[in-house]
């Protein structure tokens, strides 16, 4: 007999949850299941295997209901990392894939999605060249870091650093989500994608505190790009992000992530997680002109009701109208209607 059972985690469980996820990603931590509830009103379904009393692996799924893609079990939905964390062996990792599986039949799920690119199941489907991952070591001194980075970029980055010495750039930790929300949902209408509700970012802020950050860069008062960041061990993750239009005259956007650089640093930081980007995007371009190499991401998925993997893309049909259209409307509109359509789009 198995020495694994799989139970369903409580907020009574939060903190040996926690301790445990220390060993994954930050997505893996137990307060996101609250985060999603309180944003988008999905539930959370965060199982764990135990084994002798003690913790053995965890799976945090997000069950999403959505009038464009259904009804799925994400690890983890409205993030972009999750999966499995399991001890070393194959019991424990398999009896909580098996309870994913049961549960997603039980509610009549279309398919089960894996957001953790290092792992490979037998019988999931593997979906890969869309995603790139971007990660670097931050290196202990400013000089070393200057000169890591490829020389086109670097004269960039001097220019900034310049302008900031005459008091042209600043940049500032902040807690005004709400002005860095206005501004990403002008960058994301842009892109003709509607923004999650503020909320989003206020329930994350009460969740996690000091272990999410917001950094604004401005000429003078005014806000040209900012960054939502996270701290997990000694990584920091460089999350959602906008760059005005504006900021182009000031390389606001290259001074924000070289001074991301140094505060890490100063928190202890070895690794610098520039988040993942599609292929073929700006943002994928732009990371790569700091010298970081991309890594490959494989998504998987198990197929219940569906009968092929989701295709949530601009370049997709189904999607494409929507997109280009969105590009086009008043702000006043995209901001009111965008947060109503995020929840449909895990």
């Amino acid at each position: 007999m198995s020495g694994v059972s799989v139970r369903q985690a409580t907020p009574a469980d939060a903190a040996r949850w926690d301790a445990y996820a220390a060993r994954g990603s930050f997505f893996h931590r137990f307060g996101w299941g609250d985060v999603v509830r309180q944003a988008y009103g999905q539930s959370p379904i965060y199982l764990y295997a135990e084994r002798d009393g003690q913790i053995a692996g965890i799976l945090p799924l997000i069950d999403r209901r959505s009038m464009l893609l259904g009804r799925a079990l994400i690890s983890v939905g409205f993030t972009t990392g999750g999966g499995v964390i399991a001890d070393d062996d194959d019991e424990a990792r398999r009896a909580l894939l098996d309870a994913a599986e049961a549960e997603a039949t039980r509610i009549k799920a279309d398919y089960i999605e894996l957001r953790s690119p290092d792992q490979h199941e037998e019988g999931w489907h593997e979906k890969a060249a869309i995603y790139d991952a971007f990660t670097c070591p931050i290196l202990p001194d400013e000089d070393s870091r200057l000169k890591a980075i490829p020389r086109k970029k670097r004269a960039d980055i001097r220019k900034a650093i310049a302008m900031a010495e005459e008091g042209r750039l600043s940049a500032e930790q902040s807690a005004d989500m709400r002005t860095f929300w206005l501004h990403f949902a002008e960058a994301q209408r842009n892109l003709g994608t509607p923004v999650f509700p503020r909320q989003w970012l206020e329930a994350q802020k009460a969740a996690f505190g000091d272990a999410m950050e917001l950094t604004l860069v401005r000429a003078g008062s005014d806000p040209l790009c900012g960054v939502i960041s996270y701290y997990h061990g000694d990584t920091v993750i460089l999350y959602n992000a906008f760059i005005s239009p504006r900021a182009r005259a000031f390389h606001a956007g290259d001074y924000l992530y070289w001074w991301m650089l140094g505060h890490a640093a100063e928190r202890g930081c070895t690794t610098f997680d520039l988040g993942r980007s599609k292929r073929g995007t700006g943002s994928h371009a732009y990371k790569t002109f700091w010298g970081i190499e991309p890594q490959p991401m494989t998504y998987l998925y198990k197929l219940l009701g569906a009968e092929e993997t989701p295709n949530v893309n601009p370049q997709n049909p189904k999607f494409a109208l929507l997109s280009q259209s969105w590009k086009h409307l008043p702000m006043p509109i995209a901001t009111r209607l965008g947060p109503m359509l995020a929840r449909h789009l895990a």
